[in-house]
């Protein structure tokens, strides 16, 4: 199995985050992408498979973490503090100690390979910054309350934006 972060932060508003995974052979795979947040606690919609923090964390700003399109993940979910089957949900705090945090475990399967993509925006306020993804890839565009429009093309050899006039372009070797 490989695995490849990129990560583009389209200053000073949020940051694009592409997890590409390759598996070695045909057989089927899962993989979870887990973002976990120094937050009371978080909310996710069922049908964008986006994930908000509730409240501000220390630094005074939410989180919203938005899949490109829903189809990247089978599941969302956000454990927090659980110990069974496995340790998740925690921050360490001091030596040997550890606080609840929740973690947003997004969950796919696949044959192959995965490329899963998301935005992850720092906001303060009840309304978070992204309204709405458009697209089914590799083109997508991010639409924002404010009427702003971030264009992107996400493929495993290249990633391709237009934000605010500004381009940007990455072509890279795929990975597997």
């Amino acid at each position: 199995m490989q695995h490849r972060r990129r990560v583009l932060f389209v200053k000073p508003d949020y940051w694009l985050v592409v997890d590409d995974v390759a598996a070695k052979d045909d057989r089927e795979h899962t993989a979870d992408t887990l973002w976990t947040l120094k937050a009371p606690g978080a909310e996710v919609d069922a049908v964008t498979r986006q994930v908000l923090s509730r409240s501000a964390g220390p630094q005074g700003a939410r989180l919203q973490i938005l899949p490109f399109r829903a189809s990247m993940a089978d599941s969302v979910r956000v454990a927090q503090g659980e110990r069974e089957p496995e340790v998740i949900g925690w921050l360490p705090r001091g030596f040997e100690q550890l606080t609840e945090a929740p973690t947003a475990i997004h969950h796919a399967a696949f044959r192959g390979k995965l490329l899963a993509a998301y935005a992850l925006a720092p906001f303060t306020g009840e309304q978070p910054p992204i309204a709405r993804v458009e697209g089914d890839g590799p083109a997508f565009t991010l639409g924002f309350a404010d009427g702003r429009q971030d264009r992107f093309e996400v493929t495993p050899e290249a990633l391709r934006a237009e934000v605010g006039g500004a381009r940007f372009e990455a072509v890279e070797t795929p990975v597997g």
